[in-house]
């Protein structure tokens, strides 16, 4: 099993600097933050997340509506 290290300039690099920008301010409406292997589980701002750390990047899912629905 791989190790992966995560640190926040790697998770900076691994975002993009807009997307991490946008998690810093919503730093402050997170709860139920969870860590399960490679997956992060919250809630922020009443809405359900999770992010999925791959060899290669990351993947998210949201309960957030579409833009443009």
């Amino acid at each position: 099993m791989a190790i992966i290290e995560v640190s926040e300039d790697g998770v900076r690099r691994a975002a993009g600097g807009e997307v991490f920008g946008q998690a810093e301010e919503w730093a402050g409406k997170v709860s139920g933050l969870r860590a399960g292997g490679p997956v992060i589980s919250a809630t922020v701002d009443g809405i359900p997340v999770s992010v999925r750390i791959l060899p290669d990047g990351i993947a998210g899912e949201c309960g957030c509506a579409a833009h443009g629905l």
